[in-house]
């Protein structure tokens, strides 16, 4: 992958994760109502990270991850790295707050009225939190089962259905594979399936990208004309756009969405502009994409909690500032501890082979800009990512 490309990637990335902490933090008596407009563009966000997901999934497999155990440990590492500091937080945090100031949760996260607490933790640490299957035995289709005030895992499902629909497409002999997908397809449910052909929107993505090359002008008209009207599209506030249609979704907003962050990636990778601006900002650029999905994970139950402590008027500069720092400095120190546990956990998984990403991302893009020799890697040792 190009290294501008790669490097706009993480930042659309961090910047889907950011219009979704924002949208989540417009209420009134934490920011003053000020945001109210970002609570459009939440659900274009969350599907522009299946897109991305996609994307990125069909590229690592294309290049490193070239066998079942080798993409299943990257996989459980990256998802595992984050979701058991996530789910420490969001307890710690949602107990601590409830007891200060339970008059910004409305009800307890941790008590009866959250309806069985241990089992949506252990839901959550499983990914069950919005599968289907979980409603099957009182018919509903929409599941939401989330832990405490920690919303955002409901798409980890998603995420992990796809992944396991791509494994079997990619690792498993086709006659069994069929039986696979119906059991998968069964136990997902039909939201979760509703939304699949938009993550393979971005393996196809991918795949455009390796064989068309139009050009840096009809790229960069691509690129910018899909930007446009995915914020036009947003902006609406009611009207067609905003209507739910099927699922309780406004399932044909999703759609139209998915396939512009797909034309505006596929045209950014047409922008050879991307490699020579983006490198100088690298290092920046790579960890806010290292951020990016602690930031997203973590950051509800953080709002919750530092909303209680009011420093100044909501809505106030002031207010905001100390909020939304709050959030980010927790967020950083669970990133480097999630990096950490993530490198402990492919060691574990003895994933040797597969060189994720994420944490290389940063390395390669030195090594492109100005190659320094390496000391080669001990085979005596694990590489964890």
């Amino acid at each position: 992958m190009a290294i501008g490309l790669s490097l706009y990637l993480d930042i659309l990335r961090f910047l889907l994760a950011l219009i979704v902490l924002l949208s989540h933090a417009r209420a009134q008596a934490w920011t003053g109502g000020i945001l109210w407009r970002t609570e459009f563009f939440a659900q274009p966000a969350v599907i522009g990270f299946f897109v991305l997901s996609g994307f990125v999934i069909a590229y690592v497999t294309d290049h490193k991850e070239k066998d079942l155990r080798s993409y299943l440990a990257s996989r459980a590492a990256r998802l595992y790295s984050v979701i058991v500091p996530a789910l420490a937080l969001t307890l710690v945090v949602d107990a601590w707050g409830w007891h200060s100031f339970p008059w910004n949760y409305g009800y307890n996260p941790l008590g009866d009225e959250a309806a069985q607490p241990l089992l949506r933790y252990l839901g959550a640490l499983l990914m069950l939190t919005s599968m289907g299957v979980v409603g099957y035995p009182t018919g509903e289709l929409h599941v939401f089962f989330p832990p405490g005030t920690n919303w955002p895992f409901w798409s980890l499902s998603n995420e992990l259905i796809y992944y396991l629909f791509f494994a079997i497409w990619l690792f498993v002999r086709k006659p069994r594979a069929y039986a696979l997908y119906v059991l998968l397809a069964f136990f997902a449910g039909v939201e979760i399936m509703a939304l699949f052909p938009l993550w393979i929107l971005g393996v196809l993505t991918y795949k455009a990208t390796r064989r068309y090359t139009p050009g840096a002008f009809s790229g960069g008209a691509m690129f910018l004309l899909s930007a446009l009207a995915g914020l036009y599209i947003c902006m609406q506030v009611d009207g067609i756009w905003q209507q739910k249609t099927l699922l309780s979704r406004a399932l044909h907003q999703d759609y139209v969405i998915g396939v512009l962050v797909a034309l505006n990636i596929f045209g950014a990778s047409q922008l050879r502009l991307f490699d020579r601006i983006l490198p100088a900002a690298a290092g920046v650029i790579r960890w806010l994409g290292l951020l990016t999905f602690p930031l997203y994970l973590c950051h509800r139950p953080l709002l919750h909690f530092f909303s209680g402590v009011q420093v100044a008027v909501p809505g106030s500069w002031l207010q905001n500032l100390y909020l939304f720092g709050a959030v980010f400095l927790v967020t950083a120190a669970l990133t480097v501890l999630s990096e950490r546990l993530r490198a402990s956990l492919r060691k574990l998984l003895g994933a040797k082979r597969a060189v994720d990403a994420m944490t290389s991302a940063a390395t390669e893009s030195v090594a492109a800009i100005a190659p320094t020799p390496t000391k080669p890697p001990d085979p005596a040792a694990s590489r964890p990512s």
